[in-house]
């Protein structure tokens, strides 16, 4: 008998890891239009939800922090934009990684019948949600036009503003980052998608999201050279709103080491779970 296609079950290195998303890479539009008419189907707002999710969340702390318990972290920057700067791109993190890192788990039964590289299940709900995130920073440039037209606050146009595109793809890399260790782990222990939400809120809380860099001092510092994820919204915010930029270059270049770090760590353990994944799961 002459084959012409013979599936095999063998381990695989970094080069596969990217060969089979390049070369796969048109059912990524596929499972993203099912996904959309997922959301669309027997829904009053469809994926609206997720559109308003950061503003939501953004109009909670700011009632929290600045009506509650009269903090101010935002300085010369409206209390409620300062929060949602941090929720937007928090979104694009967030919803990415543990939309992404449930990948595995919410498509089991085609994993088990089809053979198809399982990676085309982690990034393929990362690509979904910076597609929503697109829509929410469009909400966002417009609540800061009412507010530039309602009160005195100014933005100036500048050359920073160039600095949020790879700022973007910095969080989607790390969005993948966490989706795919996190992925990797849940195929064996399941309580670690359980614990997904709890994990996501505490990196929340240490990640600039609610304050500035310049409100970490003493040993609270040391978490800007080991947490990648403070320096997406203190550049943000430093690119849109021109404010004060709280992290020093050995800091970002401790982040950014981490990052790869993190990156070849996931992949690592993403490939030794893919060869035993059906038999685990």
């Amino acid at each position: 008998m002459n084959w012409t296609y013979k599936i095999k079950n063998r381990e695989k290195n970094f080069k596969n890891f990217f060969l089979d998303i390049f070369q796969k890479k048109n059912l990524f539009s596929e499972i993203i239009k099912k996904d959309l008419k997922t959301n669309f189907a027997q829904s009053l707002v469809g994926p609206g939800y997720l559109f308003l999710i950061p503003f939501i969340q953004a109009l909670i702390f700011n009632f929290l922090l600045t009506n509650v318990a009269n903090v101010n972290f935002s300085g010369e920057i409206p209390n409620y934009l300062f929060y949602l700067s941090g929720f937007i791109f928090w979104s694009l993190f967030s919803n990415g990684a543990l939309r992404g890192s449930q990948g595995i788990i919410n498509n089991i039964k085609l994993i088990q019948q089809i053979s198809i590289p399982r990676t085309i299940f982690i990034i393929s709900p990362i690509i979904y949600n910076f597609i929503v995130f697109l829509v929410s920073f469009s909400i966002f440039v417009a609540f800061n036009i009412i507010f530039i037209l309602k009160t005195d606050f100014t933005i100036s146009i500048s050359i920073r503003f160039f600095i949020i595109f790879p700022l973007i793809a910095y969080c989607i890399f790390l969005s993948l980052i966490y989706a795919l260790a996190v992925a990797s782990l849940s195929i064996k222990y399941r309580d670690i998608v359980y614990a997904n939400s709890i994990i996501i809120q505490i990196l929340m809380v240490i990640s600039c999201v609610l304050y500035s860099s310049g409100n970490l001092t003493g040993y609270l510092s040391y978490i800007l050279y080991i947490n990648p994820l403070t320096l997406i919204a203190e550049t943000f915010r430093w690119a849109w709103f021109g404010s004060d930029f709280g992290i020093t270059l050995n800091q970002i270049i401790s982040q950014l080491i981490i990052s790869f770090a993190l990156f070849v760590f996931s992949i690592k353990l993403f490939l030794n779970k893919d060869k035993m994944m059906v038999d685990l799961i």
